[in-house]
């Protein structure tokens, strides 16, 4: 008779434990447990037959391997020292023994976070591909006050590399996008190849939530922290330049500043930090004129013959160049423009993006440029006030802050007759939406397209008349004249040009009439198919169905918008 094998002993139920078998078989506390699991990128698993388990179904599951790998970490060595560490000064202070408390205190263990680093991010390419989440949660702790649980240490070491991270992309002139929502401003860049996107918290006083636990959002950010710090350590190297970057004309903080024995002090001293990121960033790094990497733009002669090229080859080359030329164009967009911001505008976004396209920026208070308001050197006056100014100078334009950031989406200059000061504002589009067929589309939008296209103004046209140079080509039929044999009519059509990405050709609405008999046809057809398929089916209809009436009730409103505008016109 063979060995009797009991449930549980085999099979899927021995690769997966529970948290609490994984904390006794580390033997850490469960505070420990969740730091290295954040650190070591360990999250729970979902077993494909829960029901095989011998804990149940309401549990979280880890793998087995990934236990393993934990229990060779140094780190959990180095918190166990901590835990006696604690023990001994919290012994010390029981016995009002405080001169070994204080010499515990001067030996406190620490610990290093660059072999998980090293090891979770092997290259620098896979370290800018998980940036987006490390960027949103330092911009969201820069710009914290400092409060129970969270140090001033901690804020100030996150606008700082913050501020590195914006330096190089206004160096490199990487931001491509750009968009203000309620949430916050969400920015994009592409480094390397690698497109990042964060969202930073608006210029706003930010309270403390009551349902967030701060205790395991800190474990995140100190691992964030040396992730991005050894980002800016590389790419600082990429370019010649010393890290931590010099600031050509930086001011150092006055002695009595750092200070915090009063509560005025760690004002001031707060105060100084979120005025020194703004500075750093309309300053420039020392060397960057001199030591920047050029990339190597130009194609290579074999890949440029139109020999042997299928036409996809040449449409995807074509759509290349026009890609760089307005990437190019985008990061020379402001390059003969000086900025003036008013008080009451956010500054450090636009700061970002004014510098990001070769542009400068000042303000009432800058170190850097040092000029009055009267200048006559400054082209562009920014203001959020309305139409209630005390003053006009004639050699300037007075615009409002979202131009700057339509401009940077739209690569281009806008018109400023629909930015002046007082005036209502034009929708601000995301660039970040990706049209579907049969989706509606804006008039404004529709517009930026046509332009990237190469076919469009500055202007804004109707979204009836927008068509392609590709349709026009698709719909031109030529008619030969009838030769001598008969009177037969050839007709020549011309050859298609090869499309880009992103453009579609145009097709020709059919005036199809739904008849019942077609209604019936697809009843019969659907009475055909399975019950589970007939649902999914009928799903489907439904989606699309709800998806059309939203698309006429966008139309609608567009309408009745532009008959408003009319209406007041007159």
């Amino acid at each position: 008779m063979g060995r009797i094998i009991k449930k549980g002993d085999r099979g899927i139920a021995t690769q997966y434990i529970t948290r609490n078998q994984a904390i006794k078989r580390l033997q850490v506390t469960l505070s420990d447990y969740r730091k290295i699991c954040i650190l070591k990128g360990i999250y729970p698993r979902e077993p494909k037959k829960k029901r095989h388990l011998k804990k149940g179904t309401n549990k979280t599951y880890y793998h087995i391997k990934d236990v393993q790998y934990l229990s060779h970490e140094p780190i959990i060595d180095k918190f166990r020292e901590f835990r006696v560490y604690l023990r001994r000064v919290k012994r010390a202070i029981g016995r009002k023994d405080y001169y070994t408390a204080h010499e515990l205190k001067l030996r406190k263990p620490t610990y290093k976070l660059d072999l998980v680093i090293r090891e979770r991010y092997p290259t620098l390419q896979d370290a800018l591909r998980d940036l987006d989440d490390a960027l949103s949660t330092i911009a969201l702790f820069s710009t914290m006050a400092q409060i129970a649980g969270v140090q001033g240490s901690i804020i100030h070491a996150c606008t700082r590399l913050l501020a590195e991270f914006q330096l190089y992309v206004i160096e490199t002139k990487s931001l491509r996008k750009v968009f203000l929502s309620i949430k916050g401003i969400y920015y994009q860049c592409s480094i390397m190849g690698e497109i990042i996107t964060w969202i930073a918290p608006q210029e706003f006083t930010t309270r403390r939530p009551a349902d967030v636990d701060f205790r395991l959002m800190l474990t995140f950010v100190e691992f964030y922290i040396n992730l991005i710090g050894f980002v800016n350590f590389h790419l600082f190297q990429k370019l010649n330049l010393t890290y931590p970057p010099k600031i050509s004309g930086r001011l150092e903080a006055p002695p009595h500043l750092h200070i915090h024995k009063a509560h005025n002090y760690q004002f001031k001293f707060e105060r100084y930090e979120t005025l020194d990121m703004l500075t750093s960033l309309n300053h420039s790094i020392e060397g960057a004129g001199t030591n920047l990497e050029e990339g190597d733009d130009e194609l290579d002669p074999d890949l440029m013959s139109d020999d042997d090229v299928t036409e996809e080859e040449l449409a995807i080359r074509e759509s290349q160049k026009r890609e760089e030329k307005m990437i190019l164009a985008q990061q020379e967009l402001f390059k003969n423009y000086f900025f003036f911001l008013d008080r009451e505008v956010s500054k450090s976004p636009l700061v970002f993006c004014i510098r990001s396209c070769g542009g400068s920026a000042t303000w009432e208070g800058d170190t850097r440029h040092n000029v009055e308001v009267s200048d006559e050197g400054i082209t562009h006056h920014i203001t959020d006030r309305g139409s209630q100014l005390s003053h006009l100078y004639l050699l300037r334009e007075y615009i409002q802050p979202q131009w700057v950031f339509d401009s940077l989406n739209c690569r281009r200059c806008l018109t400023m007759s629909e930015y002046r000061p007082g005036d209502t504002l034009p929708p601000h589009l995301s660039p970040f939406m990706q049209e579907k067929e049969g989706d509606y589309i804006p008039p404004e939008r529709l517009a930026i397209i046509q332009y990237e296209r190469g076919e469009g103004g500055e202007e804004m046209s109707d979204p009836d008349n927008l068509e392609s140079e590709s349709d026009k080509d698709e719909s031109a039929v030529t008619q030969v004249e009838s030769g001598t044999d008969g009177g037969v009519k050839k007709r020549k059509q011309k050859r298609k040009r090869p499309l880009g990405v992103g453009q579609v050709i145009r097709g020709q609405v059919e005036n199809l009439q739904i008849t019942d008999d077609s209604l019936e046809e697809d009843k019969l057809r659907a009475m055909l198919l399975t019950k589970k398929k007939r649902k999914l089916y009928e799903k489907l209809k439904g989606r699309d169905k709800r998806h059309s009436n939203r698309i006429n009730k966008l139309r609608e409103r567009r309408k009745q918008i532009e008959r408003k505008k009319m209406l007041e016109a007159k």
